[in-house]
């Protein structure tokens, strides 16, 4: 890994000044503008190279760039033309300016011909879904590109420029530019609580309004920011219009489907955990946790394996077994043990050994990672071609590959949660079991009553999660009024949910609709192929590139067959350029590194910020910590305390029990010599049996009392006691 401080690879100044990104957020869109400020301090023209992230579903539908107080407009052609525009205009002595797509969730920005002592301000515009959560929204603007591990048979045959481009040069020492951001929130209903677990922040708040800045004038660029933001009322299915500028309207609708409950089938769960170097340091430690927690929430009658990964991988058992307490207890001493010791990121040979058929039950696949490969699509691919098996992914750290994490859950029908340091795993990790434990929902259909849309969006339906957000997007062509229902089957279960829709109701200000049908058209189309084999995709790849290419072009959106590119045709520069690379700083924390990522000129004014903003969270003299987890708009903070949750779901059994422990006892806010007494009264039962039932009426009357707010995180663990319990009152033990 090549590292570099505030020059270039070859010594020279770092052309990018500075980042800013504003972002103009309602309900569960959004449209962000990135900025970003290049100077020429050097005595000959340069060329400047920057790759950076944006979301996964980013639909990028301006590039604008500001030069010697001109404005040149880009627009969006095939990639090989664009390139070609763009080493003409070099050629000619022009500035000229490329924009192009890496990867779905990399990008990279080329300056060409910046003159001597000039300054050009890139600005690149576009739209995102925010990610809706159990009460609100979750945003994710990531900041910098991890270090990836290429496997040796794709460095062999990979372009040099794309090698460099999704590992660009890293300055661990820091970057000599920083980032500033602004965010404006609109909610469907009035705010309950700001958090961010990445940033110092600064909230304004006004109802359903919000406006959030970072705390310190310039902040480093070396983690995810992430905002989480809690409505009072998040869930109301709802449909969304705005003009479309090929003719007709676009229509965003967000569902909320009820399930019925069923019985919950047995299942096998594999869990697949990344142990290789880059997931050293607080990456490993939360994975660990979260996989405990996992454990406690299969039931008895569910087999299960833990695999491991690095270099090679390594099963915890040869076949999956029977989840009981023996084999519960084994797994955790594994996992307390684990550690990022096993060298570089191969998932597709662990992938392959788990992909195999199995013993007939339903097979899911759980898998921790910070997804930090450079073969992502393969990967991805390589799922999609056994759709017999989900798989349920969490993305681990500060710079999860967002890319990878996602595309494995949406190539399987599965679905993605992350978890930054300082976020609370209990609920993610709790709702993600609620879909492993749902019974599957096919044979999804759409029906349009009285409408005719010409393009939807998914165009493959695979599964629906009860309670829990589903986004549709169309074209309608026709002006009019109707209804769109969603309908889905479990066996000969029918259910079906409505919305009406009037294309009358028509919202102008939701200019990025257009943008984002585009783009999830075009991800449609680009992975379509790949649930194929590869000579039948090969077979079938020439229809839908013509689409992607139309597409992109009549939307000017990006994509992996278009790009931006913009020609300064007023400027004439003299000599030739010298390449510029722009080192990126690395990822706070990654491999275990903990070494500040904030030059010098930066720290004074954001340590001042923090301190006064964060009275009551971790705030360290060096720098090395800085976590505002929660600021919560009505009640004391409790987010540096120890979770109590957390303490109880590890506590229990396998069967769903709690044992009598002095750790319980002080849990469940009584003295172990209280909880003894109480469990003598019992006579009917032996005194090991009646210790344990004592214990579990306590567990669960705090559950219910004083962590009833969380009733969504706890309730499967509940049940489990219930269970539990029942069988003891089966057994003649009175129910008080």
């Amino acid at each position: 890994m090549e590292t570099f401080g505030l020059f270039s690879t070859n010594h020279a100044p770092v052309p990018l000044q500075g980042v800013e990104i504003k972002v103009d957020a309602r309900d569960t869109a959004a449209l962000v503008k990135v900025r970003q400020r290049f100077r020429n301090v050097e005595s000959g023209p340069i060329e400047a190279v920057y790759s950076f992230p944006l979301e996964e579903s980013s639909a990028v539908r301006g590039f604008a760039i500001e030069v010697d107080g001109r404005r040149i407009v880009g627009r969006v052609v095939e990639k090989q033309k664009a390139f070609e525009i763009y080493d003409e205009a070099i050629a000619d002595g022009h500035q000229a300016f490329l924009m192009d797509q890496d990867r779905p969730n990399i990008f990279t920005v080329s300056v060409g011909n910046l003159a001597p002592g000039a300054e050009a301000t890139v600005t690149l515009e576009y739209a995102t879904m925010l990610d809706a959560t159990a009460d609100g929204v979750r945003m994710c603007l990531p900041t910098t590109i991890s270090p990836r591990y290429i496997p040796a048979d794709q460095a062999a045959g990979m372009d040099p420029s794309e090698r460099d481009h999704i590992s660009p040069p890293v300055a661990a020492g820091g970057v000599p530019y920083g980032l500033r951001l602004d965010v404006a929130y609109a909610g469907a209903s009035p705010l309950r609580c700001i958090e961010s677990p990445s940033h110092p922040v600064s909230v304004e708040l006004d109802g359903t309004r919000a406006r959030i800045t970072l705390a310190a004038e310039s902040t480093a660029l070396d983690q995810d920011f992430v905002l989480s933001i809690r409505q009072a009322d998040p869930f109301q299915p709802r449909v969304t219009l705005a003009p479309d500028p090929t003719g007709g309207f676009v229509a965003l609708l967000n569902f909320r489907p009820e399930m019925p409950a069923t019985e919950s089938v047995a299942r096998e769960v594999v869990f697949l955990i990344d142990r290789s170097g880059s997931m050293s340091g607080e990456s490993i430690v939360q994975a660990r946790n979260a996989l405990l927690l996992c454990l406690r929430n299969l039931k008895e009658g569910d087999t299960f394996n833990v695999v491991s990964f690095g270099s090679s991988f390594e099963p915890l058992y040869p076949h999956s077994v029977p989840y009981d307490q023996m084999t519960m207890d084994q797994a955790t001493t594994v996992i307390q043990a684990m550690v990022a010791n096993m060298g570089g990121t191969e998932i597709m040979s662990p992938l392959r050994h788990i992909l195999q058929p199995g013993d007939g039950r339903r097979r899911d696949i759980l898998l921790l990672t910070d997804g930090q490969v450079g073969n992502e699509q393969q990967c991805i691919d390589l799922v999609g071609r056994h759709p017999g098996t989900r798989l349920f992914t969490f993305g681990i750290g500060r710079g999860a590959s967002e890319h990878l994490v996602r595309g494995l859950a949406r190539a399987s029908g599965g679905a993605a949660e992350f978890v930054f340091p300082g976020e609370r795993i209990e609920p993610k990790v709790l709702r993600m079991f609620a879909r492993l434990g749902a019974p599957a929902w096919t044979g999804i259909e759409m029906e349009w009553e009285g409408l005719e849309p010409d393009l939807v969006t998914p165009g493959h339906l695979d599964q629906l999660f009860g309670g829990e957000q589903f986004t549709v997007m169309a074209r309608l062509r026709n002006p009019g009024e109707g209804a769109v229902t969603l309908r889905a089957r479990h066996g000969d279960n029918v259910r079906s949910w409505s919305l009406p829709l009037d294309t009358s109701e028509v919202a102008d200000s939701d200019a990025g609709l257009p943008a984002l049908l585009a783009r999830r058209a075009i991800r449609d189309l680009e992975e379509k192929p790949r649930r194929m084999g590869s000579a039948q995709a090969d077979r079938k790849r020439a229809g839908p590139e013509k689409r992607i290419v139309g597409l992109a072009c009549a939307y000017q959106v990006m994509s992996s067959l278009t790009s931006y590119v913009a020609v300064d045709l007023e400027s004439h520069v003299e000599g030739t350029a010298e390449l510029r690379r722009v080192p990126v700083a690395l990822t706070r924390g990654w491999g275990g590194m903990d070494a500040p990522q904030i030059m010098p000129h930066f720290k004074r004014s954001i340590k001042a910020s923090v301190t006064s903003f964060c009275q009551n969270n971790i705030v360290t003299d060096n720098m090395r910590e800085v976590r505002c987890r929660e600021v919560n708009l009505f009640s004391d903070n409790e987010s540096c305390l120890p979770d109590l949750l957390m303490q109880l779901m590890l506590a229990q059994q396998a069967d769903g029990s709690w044992r009598l422990t002095r750790e319980l006892a002080k849990a469940v806010g009584a003295t172990l010599k209280e909880l003894k007494e109480e469990a003598a009264s019992l006579t009917a039962l032996d005194p090991e049996t009646a210790a344990a039932v004592v214990a579990t009426r306590r567990a669960l009357l705090t559950l219910e009392t004083r962590l009833a707010d969380r009733e969504v995180e706890w309730k499967g663990a509940a049940a489990k006691a219930r269970a539990w319990l029942d069988a003891r009152y089966a057994a003649g033990l009175r129910r008080e």
